[in-house]
């Protein structure tokens, strides 16, 4: 069900800015996907890295490599989108300029991994059927 959720949720809708100018107009440059790919990652990564944050503050963790890992990934993907909008805005925008590819693929990479890392232990995407994506209406019974 993780997958499901991943490749539906996360990937398909996720890069749905990139996908449907892709398909509306034929192409799409280089420097607008790299953008739309360290959007995702940046998001994804930036509010659950801070809600991990937030959840540690009052409590010390347990498991420093868990803080450190979310604390990692959030610096490497804010300074990955950071190399990929100095790079769009050089002014290099042609179809050619694959620089900005290589900044924005790892940090969507990164978001990929942080991503199933985060939900690993999710119990909403283990327990929840393919027809009742919202839960069980006994979840509001307790």
């Amino acid at each position: 069900m993780k997958l499901i959720f991943f490749s539906f949720f996360y990937v398909c809708l996720g890069t749905i800015g990139i996908t449907i100018p892709w398909f509306i107009s034929g192409s799409v440059s280089l420097s607008e996907v790299a953008i739309g790919l360290v959007t995702i990652a940046i998001s994804s990564v930036g509010y659950n890295a801070s809600e991990k944050f937030l959840q540690f503050y009052d409590e010390r963790p347990s498991k420093k490599s868990v803080l450190l890992f979310y604390l990692l990934s959030l610096l490497v993907t804010l300074i990955l989108s950071i190399l990929v909008c100095i790079t769009v805005s050089k002014g290099n925008n042609d179809e050619k300029n694959y620089e900005v590819l290589y900044y924005s693929i790892p940090a969507y990479f990164i978001s990929c991994v942080f991503w199933w890392v985060q939900n690993w232990k999710n119990k909403n995407l283990e327990n929840t059927s393919s027809t009742t994506l919202g839960g069980d209406i006994s979840q509001f019974n307790k």
